[in-house]
């Protein structure tokens, strides 16, 4: 009855802290409630996490409740969720963090397929970072999974955001809290993803667990499936703990030696897998950046079902093209403009404003571009693509006659029209080089004394 009580206390409009204005309800996790928000005094939207209230009594959850809001804060990294504030609210531990607009990894996966190697590399990078910063302070994540990966947008831009650092095991005295300790045998952690020594309850945990679960998310974004496939738990657990994952080939297109990199990350003894998040990401690049070369060149038949000629380009790609093109085109116009102030031609008035006219096209062309690759469902990239060549191209063209206009135009005598020679005449060719066979102009008479 009390804890019902203090679920309903917690509604829309309901100030927290005296700081924090709740408006709605976000989503709701294994742990509590997560709630937009406002700070009053900053009118600035903030995300707040709220422990359930059946979860009150148990002194463990409540010590993990409060290990995240430490864990997180320690890891001052970019691509880690940022908490700002945490307390306790009519007997309810709470946590203020940013609020993230975009979704999951999960959703992202569920709702757009498989992701490109291209994707992988770069959410693979930014992942890589963040626990790298958290594995030197001692921070073990211990959960990761596409649920706990988020794709924020931040404008035109997507950045990956590691959450939830509920289970975190924390080696650092100055960041673990006493009553949030494991107790031996105690299953923590999502069973597809963990490693032999999470799935067997042991404590003797480290952050190698992190690498053999980052490598099953990989696999997973390639292919659509978990290695593992046990319909309990139980079968699950001696899978993981027993027998050789299936390789991910036979789950799916991967490219040429992601196989041998899989089961690198996934030894069973921790001791044979990479030593650290930043070697596994160093391993990982070059296969996915091959593969990403690959995909721009006819590619035949994948194993077993038919491919397009040609791979469509991922939207990174797209953008690393168009700025490219974009950066080109201003560069021309401005030797244009350089040429025409040398020259001191009438005509640069006209094409400075040109000039203006291009880059501020080419800067919302750019910004568009980002925008709406972005938005574009990857059938419609390619005739985005061909349009973004044709567009360059034609300022390209229009760039060279100006420059060909302003050359006419600084010579003048190039704009006069040539008279035509007498009969009889030599061509001016023969006049300018043999001038003693023209006839001597008459002397003039000579004045009277």
């Amino acid at each position: 009855m009390q804890a019902m009580m203090k679920t309903e206390s917690i509604s829309a409009g309901m100030l927290i802290a005296d700081r924090y204005r709740l408006e709605e309800p976000l989503v709701r996790g294994a742990m509590g409630t997560i709630w937009r928000a406002e700070h009053v005094g900053l009118k600035a939207p903030v995300a707040v996490k709220f422990l359930d209230p059946v979860l009150l009594g148990d002194q463990e959850m409540r010590g993990r409740f409060l290990q995240e809001a430490r864990s997180a804060a320690a890891v001052r990294s970019a691509h880690v969720v940022q908490v700002f504030d945490s307390g306790t609210e009519g007997g309810i531990p709470y946590i203020v963090m940013e609020l993230l607009e975009g979704e999951s990894l999960d959703q992202r996966l569920n709702e757009r397929g498989l992701l490109s190697p291209a994707e992988l590399r770069k959410i693979f990078g930014e992942l890589a970072r963040a626990l790298g910063k958290a594995h030197s302070l001692g921070v073990v994540h211990r959960d990761l999974k596409p649920a706990n990966i988020f794709l924020a947008r931040e404008g035109p831009y997507e950045i990956t955001k590691l959450v939830d650092f509920g289970i975190a095991k924390v080696r650092s005295e100055a960041l673990a809290f006493t009553q949030a300790g494991t107790r031996v045998g105690t299953l923590l952690g999502t069973p597809q993803y963990m490693s032999p020594e999470q799935a067997r309850g042991s404590g003797a945990v480290d952050y190698r667990t992190d690498l053999w679960a980052l490598a099953i998310v990989a696999c997973e974004c390639l292919t659509g499936r978990c290695p593992f496939s046990g319909k309990t738990v139980g079968d699950l657990t001696v899978q993981i703990c027993t027998e050789r994952p299936t390789a991910p080939s036979q789950l799916g297109h991967v490219p040429p030696g992601f196989d041998a990199w899989f089961f690198k990350a996934t030894g069973k003894a921790p001791g044979q897998r990479f030593k650290s998040i930043a070697a596994m990401e160093m391993a990982l690049a070059p296969i996915l950046s091959s593969a990403e070369a690959r995909a721009m060149v006819p590619s035949g038949h994948a194993r077993g079902r038919a491919t397009p000629a040609w791979s469509l380009p991922s939207a990174s790609q797209i953008r690393s093209v168009s700025r490219t093109l974009a950066t080109g085109i201003e560069l021309r116009v401005r030797q244009a403009r350089e040429f025409l102030r040398e020259a001191g031609s009438k005509l640069e008035l006209v094409l400075a404003r040109e000039a203006v006219y291009f880059r501020e096209e080419m800067a919302s062309v750019r910004g568009r571009f980002d925008i709406l690759f972005e938005r574009l469902p990857e059938p419609r990239r390619r005739i985005a693509l061909v349009a973004l060549f044709s567009l360059c191209g034609m300022g390209l063209l229009a760039v060279s006659r100006m420059e060909r206009a302003a050359a006419i135009s600084a010579s003048p005598e190039a704009l006069a029209p040539e008279r035509a020679p007498a009969p009889g005449t030599p061509p001016r060719a023969v006049r300018q080089a043999a001038p003693a066979l023209q006839p001597a102009p008459p002397a003039e008479p000579a004045p009277p004394r």
